[in-house]
């Protein structure tokens, strides 16, 4: 199933997708991997994985995953 969706990579022309295949023009992976480094880099990343294992662990889970308590690190 092929489906046209806006364009994650640039935010105009249409993507297309096939199942989970995102099809972005070249240079798109290049900005990606910049802003996961930045991410890593900045601390963001480690943040993240940290509330998320928590939430993970946590025996009684809220019946909204936002309403979880998200602690600054």
């Amino acid at each position: 199933m092929v489906t046209a969706v806006t364009n994650i990579c640039t935010n105009s022309a249409p993507a297309f997708v096939n199942a989970n295949l995102f099809i972005c023009p070249q240079g798109a992976d290049s900005k990606r991997e910049e802003f996961r480094k930045y991410l890593e880099k900045s601390g963001v990343l480690d943040s993240l994985t940290k509330v998320l294992v928590g939430l993970y662990e946590e025996p009684e889970k809220p019946s909204n995953a936002l309403e979880y308590p998200f602690p600054l690190y």
